[in-house]
């Protein structure tokens, strides 16, 4: 269990000091650290357990209230309000309306009942949210006599000071109560997976063999160079082109009817990533989510082909206003080549590249092979490259030879249409497509607080796994759309990305993430104007 305190003056290395000596944290793992913006530094780090001081430097206590719930979905949020006065009160009621609810208030480890030590495990309500991290077993011992918490300095604020009445004497250990929600309880390992019988029977003959074989029936592409080729044909991708491994040059930004012309050397530095964007039904945000990664990259200057795959309803296109040109409905019947791909992309910005879906509104015919062999070409040119594929993906012929090439594969979870079945059911369709567990993460749009923690939803998309599956390759949330998604849409209408002003957005997370597969640094936008906070070393 990793739990990160955040507090002022020094004060988060005391909370720190005084949990160990109760000694009910022996598997813990505590990080402090004592400014705002350093915290959200570790939103990519999944802490478990998140402790917040009301009095943290380095951001507006409400800003900072704002942030929280989005750059930390998945993890177990405590705020330390202190005083309950005028200001404590109000801090406490911004906090319930962004969702947050388990606040301990008063002198540390805090007014009883809901101390520090009980909000660590449970939250207001009472219901446990503890899980060992690593074996699962419930740990029974009893919870009982002094825990050694030293509360005479816990927290170097006046507001933390002893109330009137208050009998407790300086450096007195504070007693832990013997109280059965005291009791540290294992559910399952890691990832929370909720074990149904029902469900594993329905899931076992996709996953008895998740790692390697495709599922029965199946026509199986793979890249070059992975560990197996598969059932059909292989797909050996282009010879490079002359220069390809030398970098790239930077050009003008081109009018988006124009076309990209000499493009061989934005195969980059590393190997070439293909990240596809999948969802289970339409309206999730699918789109959304691979326009603005693409947008992400290509602003940080690596080199992104954004591959429109939905064949029945196009709309990348639309989003960036191209008209008036071919686009992929060309390529069937032709052969694959290098030249022909190069000269049906079009560039939208410095970088970013795309190539668009239909536009004579027909569903093109492609043949077994074609669809394998343009990624291969996209993949010689591009560092990056993302796919934008229709919603129930596992009903498209065509996709079936381009899940198993990809790299990473975005599964976009909308919040308010959460379903318990039809998360359930969504890995399993994954799997079936040929992609391992692994190369999975989860995007959750239209998040609230107030909804389901991010961990449940994980919980439910992985219920259909295997116990043998190791938990540290289960699929996990790394970015969350906030509940103001109205935002995006109204900017999307405009032709227009939300989030990325914003240095401290989850996109800059995952544009990082994938920067760093395909060999590159990222930065973010205020890292190269304020040259501080670099999360992302160059390589």
């Amino acid at each position: 269990m990793r739990c990160l305190i955040c507090a002022e003056n020094g004060a988060a290395e005391l909370i720190k000091e005084d949990l160990m000596k109760t000694g009910l944290y022996k598997n813990w793992k505590f990080v402090t650290c004592g400014d705002a913006r350093e915290m959200l530094g570790y939103t990519r780090e999944r802490p478990d357990v998140l402790v917040v001081s009301r009095f943290l430097p380095g951001m507006d206590p409400v800003e900072l209230l704002d942030r929280m719930p989005t750059m930390f979905p998945a993890s177990h949020i405590v705020l330390l309000a202190g005083r309950v006065d005028e200001n404590g009160r109000g801090y406490i009621k911004a906090a319930a309306k962004r969702g947050l609810v388990n606040v301990v208030t008063g002198k540390l480890p805090g007014d009883r009942p809901y101390t520090l030590l009980e909000a660590l495990t449970a939250d207001r309500e009472g219901q446990s949210i503890l899980e060992d991290e690593e074996d699962g077993e419930e740990n029974d011992e009893k919870i009982a006599g002094n825990g050694g918490f030293d509360n005479s300095e816990a927290l170097g604020n006046s507001d933390y000071d002893k109330e009137p009445g208050d009998t407790t004497k300086a450096g007195e250990p504070f007693k832990v109560p013997s109280r059965q929600e005291n009791k540290i309880t294992g559910a399952c390992a890691n990832a929370g997976i909720s074990e149904k019988p029902s469900q594993r029977d329905d899931f076992d003959f996709i996953l008895s063999s998740v790692y390697e074989t495709p599922v029965s029936g199946r026509v199986s592409f793979r890249r070059e160079g992975s560990r197996e080729a598969g059932i059909g044909m292989r797909v050996s991708p282009p010879k490079p082109s002359p220069g390809r491994g030398t970098g790239f040059q930077r050009r003008p930004a081109r009018d988006v009817s124009g076309r990209a012309k000499n493009v061989d050397n934005f195969a980059g530095k590393g190997r070439s990533i293909l990240v596809l964007t999948a969802a289970n039904k339409g309206g999730v945000g699918k789109t959304t989510v691979a326009i603005t990664l693409a947008v992400a990259l290509a602003r940080a200057g690596i080199p992104v082909a954004l591959w429109d795959l939905d064949l029945g309803a196009p709309d990348v296109a639309t989003f960036f206003g191209i008209k008036n040109v071919p686009g992929v409905e060309a390529l069937p019947g032709r052969e694959i080549r290098h030249q022909v791909v190069e000269s049906l992309l079009v560039n939208v910005e410095e970088y970013l590249y795309v190539l668009p879906g239909p536009m004579d509104k027909t569903l093109p015919a492609f043949e077994s092979g074609e669809i394998a062999g343009i990624a291969q070409v996209l993949l010689s040119m591009f560092s990056v490259v993302i796919g934008d594929t229709p919603p129930e993906f596992w009903t498209k012929g065509w996709l079936e030879e381009i899940f198993p090439m990809a790299d990473k594969v975005l599964a976009v979870v909308d919040q308010s249409k959460f379903s318990e079945a039809e998360t359930a059911a969504y890995a399993p369709c994954l799997i079936s497509m040929g992609v391992p567990p692994e190369k999975i993460s989860i995007i959750l749009n239209r998040f609230s607080p107030k909804l389901h923690n991010a961990r449940t939803v994980e919980k439910y998309f992985c219920s259909g796994f295997k116990k043998e599956v190791p938990a540290r390759i289960l699929p996990k949330v790394v970015a969350t759309i906030p509940e103001n998604w109205e935002t995006y849409a109204q900017k999307g209408y405009k032709g227009e990305v939300a989030g990325l002003e914003d240095a401290y957005s989850q996109w800059h997370n995952l544009a990082g993430e994938i920067a760093s597969m395909a060999g590159y640094s990222y930065s973010k936008p205020e890292e190269e104007k304020r040259g501080m906070f670099k999360f992302f070393k160059k390589r």
